[in-house]
């Protein structure tokens, strides 16, 4: 199913970055993976290739862009996992934090895509790993305003870019055993699992497999779709 598709991963280096590309690893995809400050001991797999890629700067994104690799066969699908989330309230902001996170949020992942497009192959796919923080709100606003952002460009190139290109975004509530997750109290924890109706939090081993499944044939034709995983936490 995945023999021969290129499949691009931006910020393998995430705490859901390995579930995501052992899945297409395993089904035979040429999978290729960047990484800005995180370097886990595993990306050092043979059966991928990795690259720095730094979402905030315009060199970086233009040189990764311009890779040999992107010539020699055509982009089947590419996933967003890179994500900033300083996790503060807007009084502790400035300027420069202000655009770091919507650079790496939103404003590097859009100059990528345009400058990935003509290397888009024939039905490809885009998914962005988003947030709830975007449709519900945060304490984090400037975090939440960015992941609103990625759904409204999802939204919108889900119309401009077909029929050759589907765009899709999976909006996740607290993920277990992330660094995120890893930073909450296990009380705070315990509060989210408590207002989730389903009374338990999706695993990265999930989110990874929704994240696959949605690559299948079975989804070709879901295009524009925020899917909520949530619990109910969220409706």
């Amino acid at each position: 199913m995945f023999k021969k598709k290129r499949v691009l991963i931006v910020g393998g280096g995430s705490s859901v970055g390995k579930a995501v590309i052992d899945n297409f690893v395993k089904a035979g995809a040429d999978v290729i993976v960047t990484v800005h400050h995180n370097h886990p001991v595993w990306l050092t797999n043979s059966q991928f290739s990795n690259y720095t890629l730094d979402l905030s700067n315009d060199n970086s994104i233009s040189a990764f862009a311009s890779q040999k690799i992107f010539f020699d066969s055509p982009i089947d699908i590419i996933v967003f996992l890179a994500g900033l989330l300083p996790a503060k309230p807007l009084d502790d902001y400035n300027y420069e934090l202000i655009n770091s996170v919507m650079a790496v949020n939103f404003t590097g992942p859009s100059e990528l895509l345009r400058m990935l497009h003509p290397h888009m192959g024939m039905n490809s796919h885009v998914i962005f790993v988003t947030s709830v923080s975007g449709e519900r709100g945060s304490y984090d606003p400037i975090y939440g305003a960015s992941k609103a952002a990625q759904m409204g460009l999802v939204k919108s190139l889900a119309k401009w870019w077909a029929p050759n290109t589907r765009f899709n975004a999976i909006s996740p509530a607290l993920i277990a055993d992330t660094e995120m997750s890893s930073k909450m109290s296990s009380r705070d924890q315990e509060k989210v699992i408590e207002n989730t109706p389903t009374n338990r939090l999706t695993t990265i081993e999930q989110l990874g497999g929704i994240i696959f499944a949605l690559c299948t044939p079975s989804f070709s034709n879901v295009n524009g779709h925020i899917l909520r995983v949530n619990g109910g936490g969220y409706i």
